[in-house]
């Protein structure tokens, strides 16, 4: 595609996108002004990627046009984010997906750099695909509080043992990762994995109590830290 093919693409797609939404297309030619400093075959593909997230949903498009000028300041890029963003259109009502996504991105790149960010996408979507609710609490959750003082192990640290609780016990995630946040900050990283397992074993035994146990809002939980953290005090 020759230069002026690819432009003539791009604003085949920003008409595309006024006859949709005039706030779709306004946005959109806001941002392509910061985008196309990227060559015009990336905002192209960036544009097309624009219209399909908002065609699939109009609150997705919205996040997604919205916070990509903030991405591509803090990562760079475009090219990165885009498809990972794209792979939304896998579920209905990603929404809150995306716009979780979008908003914390910046973080994931100026604290994980940009391989720490293919990795808290990938763990984030991956979740996406198991239980989009819990996807979405992955995406909520403030890069800065997951990753710690770890950087990207710090996240698989607290994520990966919810893989385990929500296969063996459907432990969403958004009941575990506060609580896993606030264990790991108070015992450190090693406190984690058995706190999950004893909250597993209290979930079996009955699903109110286990969850409790999980949001440190039971007696049983509130034991375990007094337990191991001389002087701590609710």
């Amino acid at each position: 595609m020759t230069s002026l093919e690819t432009q003539a693409a791009i604003q085949q797609e920003l008409a595309d996108l006024e006859h949709i939404s005039f706030v779709a297309h306004r946005d959109t030619k806001e941002a392509l002004a910061v985008i196309e400093t990227q060559g015009d075959a990336i905002a192209l593909e960036w544009t097309r990627a624009c219209k399909a997230l908002f065609q699939h949903d109009r609150d997705a498009g919205k996040a997604f046009i919205r916070g990509s000028a903030a991405a591509l300041e803090a990562s760079g890029e475009v090219l990165p984010w885009t498809r990972q963003a794209l792979r939304c259109l896998a579920w209905r009502g990603s929404w809150k997906a995306v716009d979780g996504f979008m908003s914390q991105l910046p973080d994931a790149y100026r604290l994980l750099g940009a391989e720490g960010e293919v990795r808290w996408a990938e763990l984030g979507l991956d979740w996406c695909g198991r239980h989009l609710d819990s996807g979405v609490a992955y995406f909520r959750c403030p890069v800065a509080d997951m990753a710690g003082e770890h950087g990207v192990r710090g996240v698989e640290e607290l994520v990966l043992p919810g893989e385990a609780l929500f296969s063996q016990r459907r432990l969403a995630l958004g009941t575990y990762l506060g609580g896993a946040i606030r264990v790991r900050n108070l015992l450190g990283v090693d406190a984690v994995l058995p706190w999950a397992r004893q909250g597993a074993d209290i979930l079996q035994a009955g699903r109110l109590r286990g969850e409790a146990f999980f949001k440190l809002e039971s007696e049983e939980s509130m034991a375990m830290l007094l337990e191991n953290l001389p002087g701590f005090r609710t």
